[in-house]
């Protein structure tokens, strides 16, 4: 079972070709597929393989990446915003 599933607070990312608007827009950057669903760029985030978990942010350089240079992004299945910190 995908971890969207069993907690709705993560987000599916959706693997898909990019439009012709995108493509225009992004003139230049070499990527053969785009992402739907992603956090704003540089926001620190949990991801999963649906197996591990672990924090990273995603960036924009040769197509979408992320910050964790050992995990690729096609291995990443789901985010999930961090909570936020413990107060007393």
């Amino acid at each position: 079972m995908k971890a969207y599933d069993k907690i709705p607070e993560w987000n599916e990312l959706v693997f898909r070709e990019p439009t012709a608007e995108e493509r225009e827009k992004y003139a230049g950057e070499k990527f053969e597929q785009w992402i739907d669903n992603l956090p704003s760029f540089g926001e620190d985030v949990l991801v999963t393989n649906g197996i591990d978990v672990w924090a990273s942010w995603f960036y924009m350089d040769d197509g979408i990446c992320l910050s964790d240079a050992e995990s690729k992004i096609d291995d990443v299945i789901a985010w999930l915003p961090l909570p936020k910190p413990y107060e007393r």
